[in-house]
């Protein structure tokens, strides 16, 4: 298990998906998930600070003990951009600039919008933006009801 600037790989949390079965890490990283029946699962690893990792294909065959040969990495998510703006253009367009995030893997944005901050469920754009403008970041689109 590997988790990006961390030396302790201790209490990342794993689940078999689909079932109540889980764990928790030791500081080796090691856990064990048990009793699993015989299946083919996918395994998800996540502890809080990082990006879920999804382990698939895990076959698990009577009377074998599973290893996953595979690493699990778990990586911390990128900063997040700053400097945002938004400028109602209209009652249903908006207009919204911000600055790069100083994370060096961000390749686009996307924009999301809800009626109230625990529902920002809907993406205003329709594709990756990818293009900076003056040495910022620019989106004008139109809200949908």
């Amino acid at each position: 298990m590997s988790l990006e600037e961390q030396l302790s790989y201790d209490t990342v949390n794993l689940s078999v998906d689909g079932t109540s079965i889980s764990a928790q890490s030791i500081e080796n990283g090691s856990f064990i998930l048990s009793p699993v029946p015989i299946g083919t699962y996918t395994i998800t690893a996540f502890k809080e600070g990082f990006t879920k990792c999804k382990i698939t294909d895990i076959n698990v065959i009577p009377g074998q003990t599973t290893t996953i040969s595979g690493p699990i990495q778990l990586n911390k998510p990128p900063e997040p951009p700053t400097g945002l703006e938004v400028s109602y253009l209209s009652s249903n367009s908006v207009s919204v600039t911000w600055d790069s995030s100083i994370s060096k893997d961000v390749v686009g944005y996307n924009i999301y919008y809800g009626a109230h901050s625990d529902q920002i469920n809907n993406k205003l754009n329709s594709s990756l933006i990818t293009n900076q403008i003056n040495n910022a970041w620019e989106f004008t689109g139109t809200l949908q009801n």
